[in-house]
């Protein structure tokens, strides 16, 4: 059965899939060659030291990637019994991924990064949007789309970090033995950051079951149990954040501090709050509209 029949759909999801099912073949060349990295960037002698089967990693890596060209083609011909849903999710998280990716290989100037910018940033939003609008209508509520923008963008910068990226890192408000662990190169970290961003996209798909007709369909503890928790949660670090901030910024403090501190008032404890006030608005709606699956 066809899920997307336009043209210009169309079209976004043959070139979205030709460019994973490209990522793929790049896998199973450099698995061939026993090298990691990509073909004409090879990694450091150090990095390859770290893997004692590179062939197998790349394979693995390999097959993602056509995993990620059958997700984007399920658009167009759904996979059996999959739910709809299911399908965003992975839709969402495999594009979040790959921006991630992308995002780093750009910022390290390296030149498939660029070309395959304007896909990411451009045809893959764009293809997710005519997805929801075409199953899931009206349109969501303005809270709804500024929990969204908050999760999404908290979660992307998780998975731009473990994949290597700084941005934003050094305006955390981690110092001492804290930051060495959470924010160093260690695996801890790594780790920490893959856990927060599956975190930050299990509470997209919680936003969106209160927005929407999942609310009337799938449990109340399902959605309502999690938000109440995330509610909590960043509403009092948004407050302790914002009022440890002022106390640091008005007292006497040492100038790392203070720095600290204006970026926890000037972005972080706002993030929180911010999202937290919203998804505080979807629980306590009055009543869901309803969506009509087409």
């Amino acid at each position: 059965m066809s899920e997307l029949g336009g043209r210009w759909e169309r079209w976004a999801v043959f070139v979205v899939a030709a460019q994973m099912l490209c990522y793929a073949g790049e896998k199973v060349y450099m698995a061939a060659v026993g090298q990691v990295g990509l073909p004409g960037m090879v990694a450091a002698d150090s990095v390859q030291a770290q893997y004692s089967q590179t062939w197998l990693l790349q394979l693995g890596n390999a097959g993602l990637g056509v995993v990620a060209a059958g997700i984007v083609l399920a658009t167009l011909w759904r996979w059996g019994p999959v739910a709809r849903w299911v399908l965003l999710g992975a839709l969402v998280l495999t594009l979040g991924v790959m921006a991630a990716g992308v995002v780093v290989l750009s910022v390290r100037g390296v030149w498939t990064g660029w070309v395959q910018l304007p896909l990411v940033v451009l045809v893959w939003p764009w293809l997710v949007w005519r997805f929801v609008r075409r199953y899931w209508r009206p349109v969501l509520p303005g809270a709804a789309w500024v929990a969204l923008v908050c999760a999404l963008a908290y979660g992307g910068m998780k998975v731009a970090w473990a994949f290597g990226s700084e941005v934003l890192m050094a305006e955390t408000p981690l110092t001492g033995t804290d930051r060495e662990l959470l924010l160093g190169d260690g695996p801890v970290a790594f780790w920490v950051h893959v856990l927060t961003a599956v975190i930050a996209a299990a509470g997209a798909l919680v936003i969106l079951g209160l927005a929407t007709s999942w609310r009337d369909r799938l449990p109340a503890w399902l959605l309502l149990g999690p938000a109440w928790v995330g509610i909590v949660f960043l509403l009092v670090r948004g407050v302790t954040g914002v009022s440890g901030a002022l106390v640091t910024l008005f007292g006497a403090a040492p100038a790392e501090a203070r720095w600290y501190a204006g970026w926890d008032l000037g972005l972080w404890a706002p993030l929180w709050l911010v999202l937290g006030v919203a998804l505080l608005r979807l629980v306590l709606r009055g009543g869901v509209r309803r969506v009509v699956a087409a």
